[in-house]
């Protein structure tokens, strides 16, 4: 039990390496990039009984260069002649009555604002905008007018169905995908859900053969068989290129909205922080982790130190809070001879 009166944030952690050359969007993955590509597996259920695998897997893979973003979802489904896919109509918001797949995008990693991107097994598209201003509180404001430009292809298997998508960043306002860029991401998936339309605000969980499932297991504690995704909070963490290690877990004092109340609030002056990380082969290595604390206004404050990343002893760092109002705090490693960003966060 924590009794340190920090709060301990785990975090789902992915890095992912460049394509190489671009997929061909046919619904087979038999591209070079995917054989190379990072495998996201082992999904777990986000409504019902939280937490628990699923089962009927889904399998995604990532791979980028520096215009796009390319994921793949492989979907397992024994009872192929039950997916329910009736959405015709792209940027149809009936979508989510559908089997599908979707995509989150938190491109600032401010865990608030974020995109969703969606496909059925028709391979008809959805997307929108989201912001989520108080994590839980059902104050998660969507607009289905944004579109982005990603194209997407499925194919329709004896046991399986497959996604296959392409993302243009430039349509997210990014001019190119850099190594050590750092996003917000999750992928998750809806399988034969129980829902209806009407009728969706009365069903709390979901029954029978319906699944909701994702790679990071959000909850957004609003109604698990219609909006249960929505949680930039809780999505994963998704690196560009290879840092040479992977972020475990953070633990502070409660900076912002987004950990309160859980925890102390952060004080005047400096407050702990400790960054529980693995290294790549458990070797260590030299890094330099910047902190840059934003109040609502008033002067930032900044601080580099170097530090020894290690497998075996967690980062242990300060931060100091200058005044009584909501402060943006940026944590940030960067490689310690070129400057060059290696991971960023924020909260």
């Amino acid at each position: 039990k924590k009794t340190d009166n920090l709060v301990h944030k785990k975090i789902y952690f992915t890095a992912v390496s460049p394509a190489g050359k671009a997929p061909v969007l046919d619904g087979v993955l038999d591209d070079v990039c995917w054989q190379n590509a990072t495998k996201l597996a082992n999904f777990v259920l986000t409504a019902g009984e939280h937490g628990k695998p699923v089962k009927n897997q889904t399998e995604s893979l990532l791979a980028y260069d520096t215009t796009h973003l390319y994921v793949a979802f492989r979907c397992q489904e024994p009872n192929i002649s039950g997916i329910k896919s009736n959405s015709k109509m792209w940027d149809d918001s009936d979508i989510l009555y559908d089997d599908r797949v979707e995509i989150f995008l938190d491109i600032n990693h401010d865990h608030r604002s974020y995109y969703e991107l969606a496909v059925n097994p028709n391979g008809v598209q959805f997307d929108q905008s989201g912001f989520n201003r108080l994590h839980g509180s059902k104050t998660c404001d969507m607009d289905p007018s944004w579109n982005g430009f990603w194209r997407a292809k499925t194919k329709i298997n004896k046991s399986e169905w497959i996604a296959e998508i392409a993302i243009n960043v430039t349509s997210l306002g990014i001019d190119k995908i850099e190594q050590g860029m750092t996003w917000g991401f999750n992928v998750a998936r809806v399988c034969q859900p129980d829902v209806i339309k009407g009728d969706e605000f009365f069903k709390r969980e979901p029954h029978g053969e319906a699944e909701y499932s994702a790679w990071a297991p959000v909850k957004d504690y609003i109604r698990e068989t219609i909006s249960n995704f929505q949680a930039p909070l809780e999505f994963g963490d998704l690196v560009f290129g290879n840092p040479g290690f992977a972020i475990e877990e953070l633990s502070f004092r409660s900076a912002s909205y987004a950990f309160g109340p859980v925890g102390q609030p952060s004080l005047f002056g400096f407050n702990p922080l400790v960054i529980k990380l693995k290294t790549k082969n458990n070797k260590s290595k030299k890094a330099t982790l910047k902190i840059t604390v934003e109040p609502e206004s008033g002067a930032k404050w900044q601080s580099e130190q170097t530090v020894t990343l290690s497998s075996k002893s967690p980062v242990h760092a300060e931060y100091y809070i200058p005044e009584n109002q909501e402060n943006k705090i940026i944590i940030q490693f960067l490689d310690p001879d070129s400057k060059k960003q290696l991971y960023r966060t924020s909260c």
